[in-house]
């Protein structure tokens, strides 16, 4: 009877025992395992949304210093320029498919022309029964044909709408009747003067501002620059113009630089479009800005 206590008490302080050793163990391990790296998921995920938020604003930045220096008439300038792009590839494109496939454009038939097509054989077949709609078709051939020769005769008369007048003022040069042809032969004279006199104007114009139209700006506009450099801006542009050789009253964006009008270059052009002294055209191809 006395042996079972101290059995008892053997087994257990060899449960103890290998209890303490099991924890003696895993505290071993735990001492010489690596430590846990700082660069967790979360880190990452921290300093990824970092990277973009970065990106962002400097995006952000980079609009909102575009956005006074660019006009409405550049975007609509861009946009032709894409417009003609996307027409120019459409037609390579349709010539491949041609030229290696066979392909046919279908052309696009409207339907008041499927309803001509189609009444069109049943009244020619209700004519021709009888001789007498066939003969009487053959006379009208024969008034329309004099008609178009009576046309054609008059037609020269009728080329005086190219040169400006109207209706009314032929009407009444008819109606007098002492107009000579000598005198009709002058007017495409004049037309000729008038083209040379409005090209000699347009070679000789100059960029002038007047500051009754810069106060009329709105505010925001007028916020882009002052008057006073404005004013520099112009005569630098001007300076600029005046050494072309071929006499052009236009320049393109690449001219631009060579003007050294300094960081507010685009508001100075944004302010004279605004103020219609300029406007954006495509001269061959290229963004170009014509003074008015």
């Amino acid at each position: 009877m006395s042996k079972d206590p101290i059995s008892s008490f053997c087994n257990e302080l060899e449960s103890f025992c290998n209890h303490l050793q099991s924890s003696s163990d895993a505290l071993i391990q735990s001492i010489h395992r690596r430590p846990v790296p700082l660069n967790s998921t979360a880190s990452t995920f921290v300093q990824c949304l970092n990277r973009r938020v970065s990106t962002a604003s400097a995006d952000l930045e980079l609009l909102d210093s575009m956005s006074g220096t660019v006009s409405f008439e550049e975007l609509l300038g861009h946009c032709n320029e894409l417009y003609k792009k996307n027409q120019t590839d459409l037609a390579e494109l349709e010539d491949r498919l041609k030229s290696c496939y066979g392909y046919v454009q279908v052309p696009e038939i409207e339907e008041e022309d499927e309803d001509y097509d189609v009444q069109a054989p049943q009244v020619l077949d209700d004519k021709l029964d009888s001789p007498s709609s066939f003969y009487g078709s053959l006379s009208m051939a024969d008034s329309g044909f004099k008609k178009f020769e009576e046309d054609a005769l008059i037609d020269e008369s009728l080329s005086l709408k190219q040169l400006g007048l109207s209706d009314a003022c032929l009407a009444t040069l008819a109606s007098e009747g002492n107009v000579s042809s000598q005198e009709l032969e002058k007017v495409p004279n004049l037309e000729g003067d008038n083209e040379n006199l409005e090209s000699a104007e347009a070679t000789s114009s100059t960029l002038k501002i007047l500051k009754s139209e810069f106060e009329c700006l709105p505010p925001y506009m007028k916020g882009l620059a002052s008057w006073e450099d404005l004013l520099v801006a112009v005569d630098k542009i001007n300076s600029s113009l005046s050494k072309k050789t071929d006499g052009s009253n236009f320049f393109r964006q690449d001219d631009i630089s060579s003007f050294d009008l300094g960081p507010k270059a685009r508001s100075y052009l944004l302010l004279l479009v605004r103020m219609n002294r300029m406007v954006v055209e495509t001269v061959d191809g290229l963004l170009s800005y014509r003074i008015l």
